[in-house]
């Protein structure tokens, strides 16, 4: 009876202590409060993205102004909606960059994280993949 009573407090202490560690299902990944930089950038050029925690506004650094703007995620799926940007000019082939850049971010329809990346993908079969920086600016 006491060797019972043994084996089963050793399974009942396992699975506290397991209960403790993080698991893979439990972690729901969405880039809410959290920042990423764009993998494709340039050298030289900081393309942001950002995804504050209140308000549902994201927010970023373009090659050349800033963006920002509302988004909506649901599951996977990610919708961004009503996108401004400052107004400043910049050297041409940045700001042909920068509006490529923009024209594939407002088509995005879901995300994706996949080797510690964030996927943004359109139903066309556009990607842009982001590597994710300690949050600066919320």
């Amino acid at each position: 009876m006491k060797k019972i009573f043994i084996v089963i407090s050793c399974i009942v202490g396992v699975l506290l202590l397991m209960s403790f560690l993080p698991s893979s299902k439990s972690e729901a990944k969405t880039p809410i409060g959290r920042e990423f930089i764009w993998k494709d950038a340039p050298e030289g050029v900081e393309v942001s993205l950002g995804f504050g925690g209140q308000e549902n506004r994201f927010f970023g650094q373009a090659p050349v102004n800033r963006y920002f703007g509302f988004y909506d995620v649901t599951n996977n799926k990610l919708t961004l909606t009503d996108m401004g940007t400052t107004m400043m000019m910049g050297p041409e082939n940045l700001m042909e960059l920068e509006q490529q850049y923009l024209k594939d971010l407002a088509s995005v329809k879901r995300y994706e994280f996949k080797d510690k990346q964030l996927y943004l993908l359109s139903d066309d079969g556009k990607k842009l993949i982001f590597n994710e920086i300690p949050a600066r600016f919320y």
